[in-house]
């Protein structure tokens, strides 16, 4: 049973996790879609939609939380204003995975994760 269990470690340490997970979701706002294991883009997909509640939202307060995770300031800007005329209509469902494979080295499931 996975009781209290409310993320997914990813065999990594906390610091590094953390970075991991802020990079590809910032590269998926640069990009408007990343290609990565699905493990990764479950949590990925977790943070991305925080963003962009908090960029809806467009206080100075939501924009600080962001700079927690987003350290360039003109990205931010940028991920605000995206969101908010990209995502106008929903309350939720901001991004998509599609499964494309499994990677060749070890096996793994490969998915797309978009922005919609």
């Amino acid at each position: 049973m996975r009781h209290s269990n409310q993320y997914r470690k990813l065999n990594r340490p906390t610091d590094q996790r953390m970075q991991m997970l802020s990079d590809l979701t910032v590269a998926l706002f640069k990009n408007d879609k990343i290609r990565t294991t699905l493990a990764r883009a479950k949590e990925t997909r977790r943070l991305a939609d925080r963003f962009v509640i908090l960029a809806r939202q467009g206080t100075v307060a939501a924009k600080r939380r962001l700079y927690r995770y987003v350290k360039n300031r003109t990205l931010v800007k940028t991920i605000c204003e995206k969101s908010l005329s990209r995502f106008e209509g929903r309350t939720s469902g901001f991004t998509r995975m599609v499964r494309i494979g499994s990677r060749r080295g070890d096996g793994a499931t490969l998915v797309m994760l978009e922005l919609m």
